[in-house]
């Protein structure tokens, strides 16, 4: 265990190692250069999960279900539901919000018929 020294602050460590609240651990249980070795190398103390936006794969999946057993509308609100959140990086936002463009489509042809 690790103590700080008395009107000495204890180091605000972001990422994963502060948001899932190991900055004791972190400060503890390394030295000061493994912790540097680890961060070049892993980037633990990057962005933390929680900045990134959602996960489109849970939604993405939702999506398929609904679509193949014709619930449109249901479809819509859950790509309508995905297109409103904040997006993470990669080409899955960009292929939902083009499917969330076919299922509108899809609706319309199904309301004509």
């Amino acid at each position: 265990m690790n103590f700080w020294v008395f009107g000495k602050s204890k180091p605000n460590v972001e990422g994963y190692i502060g948001y899932y609240e190991l900055t004791d651990w972190w400060l503890s249980t390394f030295t000061e250069a493994e912790r540097e070795y680890i961060e070049q190398r892993f980037q633990p103390t990057g962005l933390p999960p929680a900045k990134w936006g959602v996960a489109p794969w849970y939604y993405e999946q939702l999506a398929i279900i609904y679509r193949k057993r014709k619930g449109y509308d249901s479809e819509l609100r859950i790509l309508g539901r995905f297109a409103e959140q904040k997006h993470g990086p990669g080409i899955k936002p960009a292929k939902l919000l083009a499917r969330l463009e076919k299922a509108k489509q899809l609706r319309r042809a199904a309301r004509r018929s």
